[in-house]
Formats: structure tokens, sequence, C-alpha cells
């Protein structure tokens, strides 16, 4: 991987680290976060599942995970879907992505990101509705992501069934 590559995952940390308010602990737990795609091309899947599961309104679609003390926490797909979002310049820099397909994904993770950081701040009904105006945009973000992740898939016999 290039130094391009790791300069741009750098800068992409760096601002969003500067956004994170979390406590101490709050943060040890982020860095272990077991929602974490394995790879790029899970975490572009996992990208489009979230997304349906935001438009469909379903809250039973909360992925519930096993914490470093094994007890059973939720995550709401919205907060998923940013904390996805955050992790895909460095998945895609650890995979072997050349540097223009990179860019395309730092990029458009940066325009979902843009979209998606408005609407946290809202309360649930203010930010469902927020989230359907703004869906068209949001999925061509995830379009894009996800058709670098299919030219450059390792693997290709995953599939958009499996939303991991």
């Amino acid at each position: 991987m290039s130094r391009i590559h790791y300069a741009w995952a750098a800068l992409f940390c760096l601002l969003a680290a500067a956004g994170c308010l979390a406590s101490p602990a709050e943060e040890a737990e982020h860095h272990l976060a077991a929602h974490m795609p394995r790879d790029f091309p899970a975490a572009a899947r996992r990208l489009t599942h979230l997304h349906q599961t935001l438009l469909e309104g379903s809250r039973a679609q909360s992925k519930e995970l096993r914490t470093p003390n094994e007890k059973t926490a939720q995550i709401e797909p919205f907060a998923e879907m940013c904390d996805v979002t955050r992790w895909l310049p460095e998945l895609a820099a650890d995979s072997d992505l050349p540097e223009e397909p990179w860019e395309r994904v730092y990029n458009s993770a940066a325009n979902l990101e843009s979209l998606l950081l408005p609407l946290a701040a809202l309360n649930v009904k203010e930010q469902r509705d927020a989230y359907h105006r703004q869906a068209d945009r949001i999925a061509k973000c995830i379009d894009q992501i996800t058709g670098v992740a299919n030219d450059y898939s390792a693997d290709p016999r995953q599939t958009e069934d499996d939303p991991s």
C-alpha cells in the first residue's frame, strides 16, 4: 500500500477523532467494537443492509453484539452505519485496493459521513424523516462504495445476502 493511503487514512482518522466526545470507558469499548466488519467488502455489504433497514424503519434489525465483558449489547442501525462509514477508509486501506479506487472510497465515505452527521443530533422521528429525505444521496454514496468493493473483492463468492 502506498504512503498516500496511509496519509489519507491518518487524516480521516484524525478528523473523525476530533469530533469524538466519548468517555475513556466508551473509548476503550469503541476500539474493540464487536460490530466492526472484518474487511472492506463486508463493510460495503453491511452499509447496503443497514440502508435498507433504515429505509424500512425496522428497529428489529438492530445487531446483537457480544461486548468484551460478554454482556449482550444492541446497536441501532443508524449508529452502526455511522461507525462503518468512519471505518471504511481504514478497511479499504487494509485491502489491496490501488490508490485511485481507494480515493473513490475515501471520498464517498466522506460524502456519506457529511450526510449522516447532521442527522445524529436529531430525535428518532426527525432522524428517520431526514434520513428518508436524504435516501437517494445516501444510496448514491453506498453504491459507489459497493461498486469499488465488487470490482476489487478478494472473494467473489461473497454475496450481498451476507450482511456482515
